[in-house]
């Protein structure tokens, strides 16, 4: 199933920050302090969950 949405950055100190929205969150199963893959190809990220 393919989603889009569109967000804004943010930033936290020196960083950039991307919100996860809650749906997308509880969809993954994701939690906070969970460690995420992000990878580059072209111009896209890519945020994947590290599977055990």
């Amino acid at each position: 199933m393919s989603l889009t949405i569109f967000r804004s950055l943010s930033k936290s100190g020196r960083n950039l920050t991307l919100r996860i929205p809650t749906d997308i969150e509880r969809q993954m199963n994701l939690h906070a302090g969970e460690e995420l893959a992000i990878s580059k190809i072209g111009n896209k990220l890519i945020v994947e969950p590290i599977e055990d």
